[in-house]
């Protein structure tokens, strides 16, 4: 399906970078939509198997950078906190969700959402519906 980003690949460049978490969060959103189309209409949507697996958006500062030269030095500070486990997967989410907040699932989940963008927050708030 769609590979967890490779923001710890020192060879993947800006270009395949967009190109690929473009796909994450397309896929990000389709899932999104059909749970919403699912619960507003009553109207049941394809079941997305493996939906626990879809990687999550990458950092919101990613994202945003408008240039490869901001993109890189974002990244950089990303890669210096490689050694710290990250909350990769919508199932990830899932379950930090669930664990009190000064576990260490807690914790990654108060270090994702203080990086996350607008995608990160819906996605934080679709966890509920599961």
């Amino acid at each position: 399906m769609f590979e967890v980003d490779a923001i710890d690949d020192p060879c993947e460049t800006w270009e395949d970078w967009v190109y690929a978490e473009s796909h994450r969060r397309t896929a990000l959103l389709w899932f999104l939509m059909s749970r919403v189309v699912d619960l507003k209409f009553g109207i049941t949507c394809p079941v997305i198997r493996g939906y626990r697996t879809l990687p999550l958006p990458a950092p919101g500062p990613l994202w945003s950078a408008r240039t490869r030269g901001e993109w890189e030095a974002v990244r950089a500070s990303y890669r210096r906190d490689a050694g710290r486990h990250r909350l990769r997967t919508f199932g990830d989410l899932i379950e930090a969700r669930r664990q009190p907040p000064e576990s260490e699932s807690g914790r990654q989940l108060s270090d994702w959402h203080a990086s996350c963008d607008q995608l990160g927050l819906l996605l934080t708030l679709a966890t509920t519906m599961i």
